[in-house]
């Protein structure tokens, strides 16, 4: 690891330098009779006090998060001009590492990293924040049966810079993400890149740039998983291409939803549809073909037209 720059942020001491990007560099800091634990300390500074108490706000809500598959913010302030957080120091390593892309996984391989993240991703979204960064960089597997949430969007409203390593985000954001307004769904739609990533051995589209891929989204013209990977059931594929739906309305109503109808597909259960298009606003194109619930999404219709 490199050498330490600082030897102290707010009242941390810095030990090892772990990760240097862009935007932050991150710290190995280990405190007499306490645990090791992580500062990340932006690199880019607040131009005004408006985006420093943006930022408190922001880090504020993410230290409330208390959800086993969330990684722990225990403390966050400024140094100067330059924000940073704190976070526990734990064993793991990241999604890509710990399942590289490459082959064709099970979908039953995929039970519990779907069900540990939508249940971290659901509670965040319960208590009014959104991921906005989730990819394999942002996972961390403790084990085969633990997956952890890191990296929460930095990204302020009050403030134009971005604050977030998104070079590895931006391939797996949804169509509205891109376009500067991230929701909840946006999240869902991140983590069905990722499970349809590992079943195929590929993502959906294969753009990594912001603008070609959300022209690559507008086309729809991701093949149907089992057109990759045969052993995929039919259910299986339906779940994904609805939570890769275009429209965040025509995917599931929450995360949690995409899970359990995920799993309800292993078992050979129903699903759980989208919202009815009726009950959005009247300024929201109708999908075509989405009459009722029991008929399939439109990104299923598309992908799987082109079987």
């Amino acid at each position: 690891m490199a050498n330490v720059e600082l030897q102290r942020v707010g009242t941390y001491s810095l030990t090892e330098v772990l990760r240097v990007s862009s935007t932050s560099t991150s710290y190995l800091s280990k405190q007499p009779h306490k645990k090791d634990c992580i500062v990340k300390r932006l690199n880019i500074p607040f131009p005004n006090n408006e985006a420093k108490e943006a930022f408190l706000v922001h880090a504020n809500r993410l230290k409330k998060l208390g959800n086993r598959n969330i990684l722990r913010v225990s403390d966050f302030g400024l140094d100067g001009d330059y924000g940073y957080l704190v976070t526990e120091a734990i064993n793991g390593e990241p999604l890509h590492q710990f399942m590289p892309v490459g082959k064709l996984y099970k979908a039953a391989d995929l039970r519990i990293l779907i069900s540990h993240v939508t249940d971290g991703l659901q509670y965040a979204h319960t208590h009014h924040v959104i991921h906005g960064n989730l990819c394999p960089a942002t996972i961390l597997a403790k084990s085969t049966h633990e997956f952890v949430l890191t990296d929460f969007s930095l990204s302020l409203p009050a403030c134009e810079l971005v604050r977030d390593d998104l070079e590895f985000a931006i391939p797996y954001m949804a169509p509205e993400q891109l376009a500067g307004q991230p929701s909840a769904a946006s999240d869902q739609y991140a983590l069905a890149v990722i499970a349809y990533e590992l079943l195929c051995a590929r993502r959906p589209y294969n753009a990594s740039e912001r603008d070609l891929l959300l022209a690559q989204q507008r086309n729809g013209t991701m093949p149907a998983p089992r057109e990759l990977n045969p052993a995929i059931s039919e259910a299986v594929e339906h779940v994904l291409l609805q939570a890769l739906a275009y429209r965040p309305e025509d995917r599931f109503p929450r995360v949690q939803d995409f899970a359990k109808s995920y799993l309800n597909a292993l078992l050979g259960l129903p699903t759980i549809p989208s919202l009815p298009t009726h009950t959005h606003s009247a300024s929201t194109t109708p999908s075509a073909g989405r009459v009722n619930k029991h008929e399939p999404s439109p990104a299923y219709v598309r992908a799987r037209e082109r079987v």
